[in-house]
C-alpha cells in the first residue's frame, strides 16, 4: 500500500515533465468535429453549467492547446489511472480506523446554479468547515462577478476568484500562504480535470455527481470526445453512487463512493397529519423540479402523462420549481404555478405543501429531489433513471416507471391519486428511507476519503524532511 500510495502522489508532476510522442488519441482529437470552432461555439451557447458565454469562450480558448497537450501523455499515463484508482479504493478499505485531522481543503465551483449537485457541494463545503476544517472556494469569474450563490447559505473560509484567462495552479501560486499550502482540492466537473493534473503540489481529487457526457448524451455529442480524454487522465475520483461507477468502469475508472445525504429543512418532524393527506374536496398538488430546458429531465413525458390525467378529469395542479422561468413555448393542458430559483429554505417549505412528487428523468446519477420529497412526507412517482436505484424500492418507497412512457407514468400517477393506503404507505416508507441518509454520516466518510489522499502526501513531506 505505501508503495502504492508513493507512486500516486509523483505520477502527476512526474508525467506532467515529461515529453511524450504524438499518440492514437491525438489524431482523433486534432479532428475537425472536436475542436471544429463553429461547434464549438454552438456546445458553448447550449452550455449550461457557466455564468456566461463570455465565461464559455474563455475556457474554448485554451481548449485547444490544453486537449492537444493532455493528449499528448494521455497513452503514457492510461496505467497510471487504473493505478489511481487503485489507490484510493485501497485507502478506502480501512477509513473507520483514521483520526482525522484538520486539513485545508480547496472546492472548485464549476456554477453558481441551483442544481442538485451544487447544493450537494454546497453543503459539504459548509458542514467541513463546521467540523473544523479550512475551505477555500475557488470560482471563475469575471472581476465584479458574485463569487457564492446567492440562494443558498455558503460559507466556506475564504473565496478566490480565478480569473478568466487563468488556470486554478496560477490563481493559487498568486494566493495568500494559506491558499498556497492547501492539502487536497475537490474539483467539480469534469473540463476541471486538466487543470487539477496541472496543481502538482496538492493532492487533488474529481467528485463525479453525473452529467450529460458520462452518459453520452447526443444533445452534448461536441463535448463526448473531450470528456472521453480527460476522465482518463490520473486523478482519483470520488463517485456519488454505484450508478456512477458503472459508467466508469466502462471506461477503465473506478471511484471511492461518497454519497449525498438529506438536509434538515427537507425533514418533516413526523410524518403529516392522516387529514393532510386526504385529497377528498381539493386539488391533488403536483410537485415538479428542475428546469423545462434540460432534455434529460424527461418532463416531456411527465407533461404528457398529466395531460392524460387532466382528460381522465383528475382534480390536480402543479407547483414546478425551476431554476429558469417557463419557456414562451411550453404550453400546459393544466394549472401549474412556477417558484423560480428559490432559495433553499423556500424550497423545502413548498416541497412540504405538495403530496405528489413526479420525476421523468432518462438519467440520473443519484436524483436528490425525490430522496428529499420522501423526507418532506410525499409520494413519489419516478422513470427508472438509475441513479434512483441507490435508494427506491419500487413498491414499497415510491412507483418506479419506465423512461419515456408517459402512459405508465399516468398510471402510475393515478393510483398514487385514488389509493389512499398505498399513498400512506409510500409516504411512511419513504420517510424511513430518507432518515437513513443523513449528513453527519456521509461527511464523516468524505472526510476520510480526503484524509487518505492527505495523509499520503503528509507521510511524503515527512520522509523527506520537510515537516
Amino acid at each position: 500500500m505505501k508503495e502504492i500510495g508513493e507512486r500516486f502522489v509523483l505520477m502527476r508532476r512526474v508525467k506532467l515533465e515529461s515529453e511524450a510522442p504524438e499518440t492514437n488519441i491525438s489524431h482523433q482529437l486534432n479532428s475537425q468535429a472536436v475542436l471544429d470552432p463553429e461547434a464549438l461555439r454552438v456546445e458553448a451557447e447550449r452550455w449550461r453549467f457557466s455564468q456566461s458565454l463570455k465565461e464559455v469562450a474563455a475556457f474554448y480558448r485554451k481548449a485547444e492547446g490544453d486537449l492537444i497537450k493532455a493528449c499528448g501523455i494521455a497513452d503514457a499515463i492510461w496505467s497510471e489511472s487504473e493505478l489511481c484508482d487503485s489507490a484510493i479504493n485501497l485507502s478506502a478499505g480501512s477509513l473507520s480506523a483514521e483520526t482525522i485531522h484538520p486539513m485545508r481543503i480547496g472546492y472548485y465551483f464549476i456554477h453558481l446554479k441551483p442544481t442538485g449537485g451544487m447544493r450537494v457541494i454546497v453543503e459539504q463545503v459548509n458542514r467541513l468547515v463546521e467540523a473544523g476544517h479550512d475551505v477555500t472556494v475557488f470560482y471563475r469569474a469575471d472581476e465584479g462577478s458574485p463569487l457564492l450563490p446567492d440562494w443558498i447559505q455558503c460559507n466556506p473560509s475564504r473565496v478566490v476568484r480565478i480569473p478568466l484567462e487563468s488556470r486554478l495552479h496560477e490563481a493559487i501560486a498568486e494566493a495568500p500562504d494559506e491558499v498556497r499550502e492547501l492539502d487536497v482540492i475537490v474539483g467539480t466537473f469534469w473540463t476541471q480535470l486538466w487543470e487539477l493534473m496541472q496543481c502538482a503540489t496538492t493532492e487533488v481529487v474529481y467528485y463525479e455527481q453525473g452529467h450529460e457526457n458520462l452518459y453520452e448524451d447526443p444533445n452534448f455529442k461536441g463535448l463526448q470526445p473531450a470528456f472521453e480524454l480527460m476522465i482518463r487522465l490520473p486523478v482519483p475520483i470520488m463517485a456519488v453512487s454505484r450508478t456512477v461507477n458503472q459508467a466508469l468502469k466502462k471506461r477503465g475508472r473506478e471511484g471511492v463512493l461518497v454519497s449525498p445525504g438529506v438536509s434538515d429543512c427537507f425533514r418533516t418532524g413526523s410524518l403529516r397529519a392522516a387529514s393532510a393527506t386526504k385529497l377528498e374536496g381539493r386539488p391533488a398538488r403536483i410537485l415538479l423540479v428542475g428546469s423545462p430546458n434540460l432534455p434529460f429531465k424527461g418532463f416531456d413525458t411527465v407533461i404528457k402523462a398529466l395531460a392524460h390525467l387532466k382528460e381522465r378529469r383528475h382534480n390536480f395542479e402543479v407547483i414546478w420549481i425551476s431554476p429558469t422561468p417557463q419557456p414562451p413555448d411550453l404550453q400546459l393542458p393544466f394549472r401549474c404555478s412556477w417558484v423560480i430559483n428559490p432559495p433553499q429554505d423556500v424550497l423545502a417549505a413548498v416541497m412540504r405543501c405538495a403530496d405528489v412528487f413526479v420525476s421523468g428523468s432518462y438519467y440520473e446519477a443519484f436524483s436528490l429531489p425525490p430522496l428529499e420529497a420522501m423526507a418532506s412526507g410525499l409520494a413519489v412517482v419516478a422513470a427508472d433513471s438509475g441513479g434512483i436505484r441507490e435508494y427506491a424500492r419500487p413498491g414499497e418507497n415510491c412507483l418506479l416507471v419506465p423512461p419515456g412512457s408517459p402512459g405508465s407514468m399516468a398510471a402510475a400517477i393515478e393510483k398514487v391519486l385514488t389509493d389512499p393506503e398505498m399513498r400512506l404507505r409510500l409516504i411512511s416508507q419513504g420517510k424511513k428511507t430518507a432518515d437513513s441518509h443523513r449528513w453527519p454520516d456521509k461527511i464523516r466518510v468524505l472526510e476520510q476519503v480526503l484524509w487518505r489522499l492527505v495523509s499520503i502526501k503528509r507521510n511524503e513531506k515527512k520522509t523527506n524532511g520537510d515537516l
